[in-house]
């Protein structure tokens, strides 16, 4: 290695020394901390009604305001797996933010439970109840 090869060698050396500590520090300084996900700390906006259809079909209108963080959350008629076991009714699943339309296959009965479960974390997210 020539001299000049050298020289620049060790000062490309000794600048990553130095960058590479200071830079990994600032980039965990600015890295936001993980909050509690929408769906686990309750603050889901959820847009709840009914709908008749022309043939007599009813179906649950869903919209959601806010986007969520679960990757998915499956809507129950009647209550959830986790209190009401093989007695619910699984609709559906919402995956993120907008309108969703669920056909409600059993006769409606009110008050109507609309349950929002997370299979991943095992527990209830949103409970929805309508009224006529």
């Amino acid at each position: 290695m020539h001299p000049f090869q050298r020289r620049r060698h060790r000062t490309l050396w000794t600048l990553l020394i130095v960058l590479l500590p200071v830079l990994w520090l600032a980039a965990v300084a600015v890295t936001p901390e993980r909050g509690d996900s929408l769906a686990e700390s309750g603050e889901l906006a959820v847009t709840a009604g009914l709908q008749q259809s022309a043939d007599g079909v009813t179906s649950l209108l869903l919209r959601l305001d806010e986007p969520l963080r679960a990757p998915s959350i499956l809507v129950y008629q009647g209550g959830s797996p986790a209190t009401r076991g093989n007695q619910a009714t699984l609709l559906g699943h919402i995956t993120s933010r907008g309108e969703y339309q669920f056909p409600l296959l059993s006769p409606v009965t009110f008050p109507l439970t609309i349950v929002g479960y997370d299979p991943i974390h095992q527990n209830d997210v949103m409970s929805i109840n309508l009224t006529q």
